[in-house]
C-alpha cells in the first residue's frame, strides 16, 4: 500500500454500509479521488457481517472497468493490523467513532480525516465527537451522508491545515482529555 491510499472505515460494532455504498456509487467522487489527489488505491474496511461483504462486492461489480483500471478498490471485513492500514493511508473517510478516530490522529503520519456521524446510533454521541474534533481543526466533520456533501469534504482537503492532538503526558491529562473537561 501507498500514502495514495483512500481508507474508508464503516467501525466494526454497528454496521455503517451506506458509507461504502455512497462513495463506490459516485463515479464522480472515485474521479475526483484519482484525479485530483491522487489516490491510486482504495481500501474498504466493511465490517464484520457478511451482509456487508456482500453488499461491497455488489457495489464493486457496478464501477466502470475504466476506472478500476486507474484505482485499486479492494475490501476486507476486519482485521488485527488496522493501525497498519491506518498509517498506509494518506486519507481515512470515518463513521465518527471514537476509536477509530482517536488511532486515525494518533498515527504517525497521521492522514488527513474526515469523518461522518451514524445519525441511528443512540444520543447522536458520533455527531458531538465530530463536531468537536471539527472545531480543534483535528478533522472535517460531514454534515449529511450524501455524494455531495462528500465531494465538499474532499475539495476542501487541499485548503485544510490539519492540526494534531496535543500530547499528554500524564495519565490524568489524558482522562480528562479524552472526557472532554480539558481543552488546552
Amino acid at each position: 500500500m501507498s500514502r495514495h491510499t483512500l481508507l474508508i472505515c464503516t467501525g466494526a460494532t454497528f454496521p455503517f454500509d451506506q458509507l461504502f455504498e455512497v462513495i463506490l456509487a459516485s463515479q464522480d467522487i472515485l474521479l475526483f479521488l484519482h484525479q485530483n489527489l491522487q489516490i491510486t488505491s482504495v481500501r474498504v474496511q466493511y465490517g464484520p457481517s457478511s451482509e456487508s461483504g456482500t453488499k461491497f462486492k455488489r457495489c464493486l461489480s457496478n464501477i466502470d472497468a475504466k476506472l478500476l483500471k486507474k484505482v485499486d478498490i479492494s475490501g476486507f471485513g476486519m482485521t488485527d493490523k488496522m493501525a497498519a492500514e491506518i498509517s498506509a493511508s494518506s486519507i481515512v473517510i470515518s463513521h465518527a467513532g471514537t476509536g477509530t478516530i482517536l488511532d486515525t490522529l494518533r498515527s504517525t503520519p497521521a492522514p488527513q480525516l474526515i469523518v461522518i456521524p451514524n445519525s441511528v446510533l443512540m444520543h447522536g454521541h458520533q455527531d458531538e465527537i465530530a463536531k468537536a474534533l471539527e472545531n480543534r481543526g483535528c478533522l472535517i466533520s460531514v454534515k449529511e451522508l450524501n455524494e455531495k456533501e462528500i465531494l465538499k469534504s474532499l475539495e476542501s482537503l487541499s485548503s485544510k491545515n490539519f492540526a494534531p492532538l496535543p500530547e499528554r503526558k500524564r495519565l490524568a491529562d489524558l482522562i480528562d482529555y479524552e472526557a472532554g473537561t480539558l481543552y488546552t
